[in-house]
């Protein structure tokens, strides 16, 4: 029996429901990392855009298949709207599963807020960043985003807005 999981956050679609280059760069993480520690695969994401019926997790797990990950071990998440809830989602999901070790795979500006939100549900959690990302001004405002959004989970989880 697998004991570990390796779980890939959603970002965002193109507008043809298509994979941004971002998560094709998560999964493509993900699925090497999985595959060298001979993990599970959870996809987390659900549908974001009403334009795009497809979940961010249907669009990961293809993508997994495509580059040879196997079917049998992908799980997807697909309710959450963001990274707290992707947190809140996958935590019931590895602890039915039993999954002890769990590494989570997103890009390294959004690494602080997914440790905090998977902490906030005990769920205790190691990352593996995605490498490699060329410096670019949606780069930087990306970096810049997260100070501000990581101090608004804290005030949610402080004041219990989070779900139970």
């Amino acid at each position: 029996m697998v004991n570990s999981v390796v779980v890939i956050l959603g970002a965002a679609l193109q507008a043809d429901g298509a994979a941004s280059p971002a998560l094709r760069r998560r999964v493509e993480t993900g699925c090497r990392f999985a595959a060298e520690k001979d993990a599970d695969l959870l996809m987390c994401g659900g549908v974001t855009h009403s334009e795009v019926p497809m979940s961010e997790a249907a669009v990961m797990a293809q993508l997994a298949r495509e580059m040879g990950f196997p079917n049998q071990r992908i799980y997807r998440e697909e309710h959450s709207q963001n990274t707290l809830e992707n947190a809140f989602f996958a935590s019931r999901l590895i602890k039915e599963k039993g999954w002890a070790r769990v590494t989570i795979v997103t890009q390294r500006y959004h690494v602080p807020r997914a440790l905090f939100s998977f902490k906030s549900y005990g769920i205790s959690v190691g990352y593996k960043a995605v490498q490699g990302e060329k410096i670019t001004p949606l780069l930087f405002f990306s970096y810049l985003r997260e100070v501000p959004a990581l101090l608004w989970y804290g005030v949610r989880v402080l004041n219990g807005q989070c779900r139970k």
